[in-house]
């Protein structure tokens, strides 16, 4: 049963994308997505990692929503393994108000859950390796801006951290392994600027 037990957080993300889309079409107002370069850096990390990834979210008018979140990491410790990587999916809660004096900045805020992978093998010749999945949280916010009805750009910074301590991870303290992300990079916005001047026509 151990091999079966490994498949439960695999699991329960699927389940969660698998929520998260169906109620998009639902109650969605606004969409996005958003491929992105990021670094990867602090907490247990030992180098800032470049990071690449994309998310995808939708909004309500309210400016509440959703987020699914994946990002790799090429590398977080060479001073002490050969090669290590980082894999996030994260199924997030997304606040994004639009600010009533303008409609070409939005700021956002993010909180979730889902899987964090963590590999890696020692110095030499990966005589010793690790590999970790296992359920995390993360947190941040950022800020959105459109260029127009289809393109935009966008910030952020996020915090991750496994909801367990893990023992066979590299540690720089006694606590669950964390790291931060700052990503930037460019927006197919569809519908993510307010257009209700237009509907009224």
């Amino acid at each position: 049963m151990p091999q079966f037990r490994r498949l439960y957080p695999l699991a329960l993300l699927l389940a969660a994308i698998t929520l998260l889309g169906a109620a998009a079409p639902a109650a969605a107002e606004d969409s996005l997505f958003a491929p992105f370069a990021a670094i990867t850096f602090g907490g247990d990390t030992q180098k800032k990692g470049a990071t690449f990834g994309f998310s995808t979210a939708f909004l309500e008018d309210s400016g509440w929503g959703g987020e699914f979140d994946l990002g790799y990491v090429t590398d977080f410790n060479d001073r002490d393994y050969e090669s290590t990587s980082l894999v996030t999916a994260m199924v997030n809660l997304m606040v994004a108000p639009k600010l009533p004096w303008t409609k070409w900045v939005r700021p956002y805020g993010i909180a979730g859950v889902g899987l964090i992978r963590a590999r890696g093998c020692s110095r030499p010749n990966c005589v010793t390796e690790f590999s970790r999945t296992d359920f995390g949280i993360d947190v941040g916010g950022g800020l959105l801006v459109p260029f127009n009805d289809i393109l935009g750009v966008r910030g952020d910074v996020r915090y991750f951290r496994y909801a367990q301590i893990h023992q066979d991870l590299p540690r720089a303290s006694n606590g669950q392994f964390d790291f931060w992300r700052i990503a930037g990079g460019g927006v197919d916005l569809r519908s993510c600027i307010d257009n209700g001047d237009d509907a009224s026509d």
